[in-house]
């Protein structure tokens, strides 16, 4: 894995949302992220094993974890549900295994796991670099896409 493969992985989440949830993605910029810690109120995570192993993880607020629970399941679930954690897990399971389609270098990839809590430290990440991008939808709903790898 290297930085340009966070291109791969944000194209088949914005495929996804599309495909999936009838949403339509914008990106914004590609960026390393460098504050610590970093937080969401739902977060999911998928470990891949390569050459360069890395570490992707999706992160929302809870109104944009629950948006994207009741367009992915059609139906309204509070945050308390952990439907909510399921479908951010399901969601990166599917844009992984979409990516790996796409990307030349070929991995293997863990089961995702999620966590849902307001506000909790996401701390999956490993010592090395973290690549991310926000893609946003409707109004103000965002799905932070990153992309842990070693250090150079």
């Amino acid at each position: 894995m290297n930085t340009s493969h966070i291109l791969a992985f944000s194209t088949c989440l914005k495929t996804t949302f599309r495909d999936m949830l009838s949403v339509d993605m914008t990106q914004g910029p590609i960026a390393e992220h460098v504050d610590y810690p970093v937080r969401a109120d739902v977060s999911a995570c998928i470990t891949i094993s390569s050459k360069a192993p890395a570490c992707v993880v999706l992160a929302f607020d809870a109104d944009s974890a629950m948006d994207a629970a009741e367009r992915f399941t059609q139906t309204k679930s509070p945050f308390e549900d952990p439907m909510v954690g399921d479908t951010a897990r399901e969601i990166l399971n599917i844009l992984v295994g979409s990516a790996q389609r796409e990307i030349s270098e070929k991995f293997e990839f863990s089961l995702p796991i999620s966590i849902q809590g307001r506000n909790h430290e996401v701390s999956c990440f490993r010592k090395g670099r973290n690549i991310f991008c926000d893609l946003h939808w409707g109004t103000g709903k965002k799905a932070t896409l990153f992309l842990n790898l070693p250090a150079l």
